[in-house]
């Protein structure tokens, strides 16, 4: 039973109507502060190398050039005065001035402790990724922030009490599909779309360990990765045209693509409580579970009653409605809550 793609990014551009800009901005800065200085710090080291490279270009260059000077007798005609005023080895005399393998060695050093210090400020600032995350999952849950609400909301619930929790998420499922990517290239894009919704789920949910959001995404998506896969192969129109614009056509398509997974996300859990293959207790940390046990047992008497685990509500209903409603009414179901109607999610055949 797969969701209907074509609607529910009908229903993303209407959310991100009149506000991409908006939207665009909060994207790019994060991307910069996770990602761009890397990059930036990247280009540098490159740099170095290439003037490294360059000066030993130059280097071999300029002992050919003295050789060739020397078999054609040049040396001579300075020595009889015909050209007195122009010595070889004066001429050569800046050489190593402009390829001190002392210079080249700073530079290079500075270069590669510049990349490494700015690796570890992406790595540090990486969690901003997750409450990005965020703020689209507000948007879809019928919270359009400001500018300012935003950056506010990006920067203060980044750098909270939970901050570890988002880090490790980062870093571990980044380290993970890494290695699976190593080993093939399939199993590398098998792990990236069972932990597809981890960022999601992390920014809802910023108590639970990386592992427990981990097997939430693995349970929401066992069974409809391919789902997934088609999802992002519709963009793939866009992300060329990106290119082909030099990232100008990114303005829209960022916000767009961002706004369709926040949806998928939220029909995906939906439909994971529905079918069974998941439980509101899945969303639970360990602690809640602990707590709810002991509140069970203080009610019940005793302290080793188990309590029963929380059952699905079945009233709650994907974001995505009927094929035969329009763009304009569905958008009207995605700004209220989304647990009004009893209808299952629409299939597409």
């Amino acid at each position: 039973m797969n969701l209907d793609r074509s609607l529910i990014k009908s229903q993303a551009k209407q959310l991100i109507k009149g506000n991409v800009f908006k939207f665009f901005v909060i994207i790019f800065v994060v991307t910069v502060l996770t990602g761009g200085a890397t990059g930036f710090a990247t280009g540098i080291n490159s740099a170095s190398n290439a003037a490294d490279e360059f000066g030993e270009k130059y280097s071999q260059g300029i002992d050919d050039a003295q050789s060739d000077f020397d078999e054609f007798g040049l040396g001579d005609f300075a020595e009889d005065g015909d050209i007195n005023e122009f010595d070889i080895d004066d001429f050569f005399d800046d050489e190593p001035e402009v390829i001190s393998p002392y210079k080249k060695s700073i530079f290079s050093g500075i270069a590669s402790t510049f990349s490494g210090l700015m690796g570890m400020v992406s790595l540090f600032l990486a969690p901003l990724a997750i409450t990005l995350a965020g703020v689209f999952y507000s948007l879809i849950k019928g919270k359009n922030m400001s500018w300012n609400e935003e950056f506010s909301y990006v920067f203060s619930k980044t750098f909270d009490k939970n901050y570890w929790n988002k880090f490790l998420l980062n870093l571990l499922t980044s380290i993970f599909t890494v290695l699976w990517s190593l080993l093939f290239i399939i199993p590398g894009i098998v792990y990236y779309y069972k932990i597809y919704f981890v960022n999601f789920i992390m920014a809802e949910k910023p108590e639970l360990s990386w592992k427990e959001a981990v097997n939430i995404s693995k349970k929401m998506t066992d069974g409809h990765k391919g789902e997934l896969f088609v999802l992002d192969l519709s963009f793939i129109g866009w992300d060329i045209l990106t290119g082909l614009t030099l990232g100008l056509v990114g303005i829209y398509v960022l916000p767009y693509q961002y706004t369709t997974k926040a949806l998928y996300y939220e029909n995906f859990k939906i439909r994971a409580f529905q079918l069974g293959a998941m439980s509101e207790a899945d969303f639970m940390t360990e602690g809640e579970k602990v707590a709810i046990v002991y509140a069970n047992a203080q009610q019940q008497g005793g302290y080793n009653i188990p309590a029963p685990a929380p059952q699905a509500s079945v009233q709650q209903t994907p974001i995505q409605q009927e094929n035969n409603q329009s763009v304009d009414s569905t958008y009207q179901q995605v700004e209220t809550p989304v647990d009004t109607d009893n209808q299952p999610p629409s299939t597409e055949e």
